[in-house]
């Protein structure tokens, strides 16, 4: 795939892939880098979220800490810093959950006929995979 943006945070690649249908489409994909989710748990069994502004929607949201793993960075220790970073909490105990894709398709998808006829759909595909940690806080501050 041609690489036809890149930045600090995130890449956009451009290509055409034959589909398991035999169609030809124009695809695009967004990859960003590794990263990390936490779903930490309070021992009282309380669940922690975060209010971060978000400039994509220009509104604070709800959320679960995460981060992007740093190069050469275990997913362990990017969860274990995420936590320290976002909630100011040290993790007592992290539980691997698994990894996923957020999203399949995200942002615009648009479908369109090409000048030959074919039809090609463009569209914005996030593609990392994401490690995914329940996180055990201690009711312990970081200094």
């Amino acid at each position: 795939m041609a690489i036809v943006y890149k930045s600090r945070v995130f890449s956009v690649e451009e290509a055409r892939r034959r589909f398991p249908n035999g169609q030809e489409h124009a695809i695009v994909v967004v990859r960003h880098a590794p990263s990390v989710v936490l779903i930490p748990v309070e021992a009282d069994g309380r669940i922690v979220l975060i209010r971060q502004y978000r400039a994509s929607v220009d509104r604070e949201l709800w959320e679960f800490p995460a981060g992007r793993v740093d190069e050469g960075e275990a997913p362990e220790a990017a969860a274990r810093r995420e936590c320290e970073e976002e909630i100011v909490r040290v993790p007592a105990r992290l539980e691997r959950l698994g990894a996923f894709y957020p999203t399949r398709d995200a942002g615009a998808r648009r479908d369109h006929r090409s000048e030959d006829g074919v039809r090609s759909v463009a569209a914005l595909t996030a593609s990392p995979i994401v490690a995914q940690w329940i996180a055990t806080v201690s009711s312990t501050r970081r200094a």
